[in-house]
C-alpha cells in the first residue's frame, strides 16, 4: 500500500510541475510580450500598448493606439483624418465607459446594416457636452452632435461643402 501512494505522491508531482510551466505558445507571444489578439477580419486588437492613445485622438498607424486599432470613420471623422478606437463588438475587451478618464467620457456608436460604408459596426469615440470638449481632444474636430445611433451626443468632423 505504501508503494501505491508513493508512485501516487511521484505522479502527483510530476503533474503538477507539467501544469505549472511555462505553456504559452509563440502564436499568443508579440515581440515577446503577454498579448491576447482578437481577430474579427480586416482589423486585429491587441489590448496591449497601455500608454498608446485612447479614444478619438488622431494617429496614423495601429501601433500608435491603446487597442491597435487606427481608423478612419466616414461618418465620425468623414475620413478626413484618423482616430484611436476599439471595436465594442469584442466585449473581452470591456466597455467604452471602462475607458473613461481625466474628465473624458467615451460610448459605444453601433453603425449596423444602416451604414454599410464602416469597416467597424461598433467603435468607441468620445462623448461630449459641447464643442470645446471636443477640440480639446482635436481641433478638427468641429461637432459635438448626435450621429445618428448610440445615446450621447460624440465629437464628430462634419466635411464642409
Amino acid at each position: 500500500m505504501n508503494r501505491i501512494k508513493f508512485f501516487l505522491a511521484i505522479f502527483m508531482i510530476l503533474m503538477f510541475a507539467a501544469c505549472s510551466g511555462d505553456t504559452q505558445s509563440s502564436a499568443d507571444t508579440i515581440n515577446g510580450s503577454d498579448n491576447t489578439i482578437v481577430d474579427f477580419g480586416e482589423i486585429a486588437q491587441i489590448d496591449a500598448n497601455r500608454t498608446g492613445r485612447i479614444h478619438g485622438i488622431s494617429c496614423t498607424d495601429n501601433q500608435q493606439c491603446k487597442y491597435n486599432t487606427c481608423y478612419s470613420s466616414p461618418n465620425i471623422t468623414g475620413e478626413a483624418f484618423m482616430i484611436c478606437t476599439k471595436d465594442c463588438t469584442d466585449v473581452s475587451l470591456g466597455t467604452c465607459g471602462d475607458d473613461d478618464a481625466n474628465g473624458i467620457h467615451y460610448t459605444a456608436v453601433r453603425w449596423g446594416q444602416y451604414h454599410p460604408e464602416e469597416k467597424l459596426t461598433c467603435m468607441c469615440v468620445p462623448s461630449c457636452n459641447n464643442l470645446s470638449e471636443c477640440t480639446a481632444i482635436d481641433p478638427r474636430y468641429n461637432a459635438c452632435k448626435y450621429p445618428g445611433t448610440g445615446a450621447r451626443n460624440v465629437c464628430m468632423y462634419l466635411k464642409t461643402k
